[in-house]
């Protein structure tokens, strides 16, 4: 089978892509392990089930002053680590996983032209999000088996 003509778009998306995915594997580590310790500090409560929450992922379960306290500690811990945003209301975890969304989404919009299947067809396929995560990884395999046949370089910090 012939691998079809991919884009300079389509390979500036991957680039993008894998950046953003990089970035968000480097600062997660770092970001739950400040959560999670402020979490056994704070001891808050699951307004839900009356256990402690130990998951930053439940945090949407504490109280309102809980939270504000969380919030707080997050905020100092993220400066003491030198992470930054745009907007310092924002938790930079949540960022880099919103850019990696969106470069995803930018990788499926351009590779429709191949694919033939847009971002909300493989949304509605169950189980959607990981039909669309296997669709992009996918993609990415077959820009990098097309940049390898052609002798393009694929180094993620120089532009398409």
């Amino acid at each position: 089978m012939k691998i079809p003509t991919i884009t300079p778009e389509l390979i500036a998306a991957v680039k993008l892509y894998c950046v953003a995915k990089a970035m968000t594997s480097t600062i997660r580590p770092i970001i739950e392990g400040y959560q999670r310790k402020i979490l056994y500090i704070l001891q808050p409560i699951d307004q839900h089930d009356g256990k402690i929450i130990t998951e930053p992922k439940n945090s949407y379960a504490m109280s309102d002053e809980d939270f504000a306290l969380y919030t707080r500690d997050c905020k100092e811990e993220q400066q003491k680590a030198g992470l930054k945003t745009d907007n310092p209301e924002r938790c930079p975890l949540l960022v880099a996983e919103y850019n990696q969304m969106n470069a995803e989404h930018l990788i499926l919009e351009r590779a429709e032209y191949i694919t033939h299947v847009t971002r909300d067809q493989l949304l509605c396929h169950h189980p959607g999000v990981e039909t669309m995560h296997k669709m992009t990884e996918l993609i990415i395999g077959l820009v990098f088996s097309w940049a390898r046949e052609h002798k393009i370089e694929m180094n993620m910090l120089k532009a398409a």
